[in-house]
């Protein structure tokens, strides 16, 4: 998967899903990405890699998130949510379930040891595609 909240591959062109012009990406992947959709309410199915024992981070990097009251305030970083006046410090897993089910997506677990896992053992599979202007 891509670095960024963008294209697996879907194979769908523009034209053929009815959008003109090129096409922004239907996947997240990797942890910034990932939260990023989630803050958007556009994941359908967050994808977290297998094994990761309870308490532990899902991927390598900081072992925290930041959330606020609103289900898709979500963050890596504390500033990312100026608008929350508290943010509170939980697991990563955590914050990511969260979001995913406060926005009504499907979490699902993925093997973490194969190549086209999402980078560091999180990813998502986004609810539409968007222009790439969106």
């Amino acid at each position: 998967m891509p670095d960024s909240a963008g294209s697996a591959g879907s194979g769908q062109a523009a034209g053929e899903a009815g959008l003109s012009g090129p096409v922004a990406l239907d996947a997240a992947d990797g942890l910034d990405a990932t939260v990023e959709a989630l803050r958007r309410a556009r994941v359908s199915h967050p994808l977290l890699a297998e094994g990761v024992p309870a308490g532990e981070p899902a991927w390598t990097g900081p072992e925290v998130a930041w959330i606020g009251p609103e289900v898709n305030d979500i963050a890596v970083d504390p500033a990312d949510l100026a608008e929350v006046t508290s943010p509170v410090r939980v697991g990563q897993v955590d914050a990511l379930v969260r979001a995913a089910l406060g926005t009504a997506a499907a979490v699902h677990t993925v093997p973490a040891d194969r190549p086209e896992s999402p980078t560091g053992g999180v990813g998502a599979l986004l609810r539409h595609t968007l222009p790439a202007s969106v």
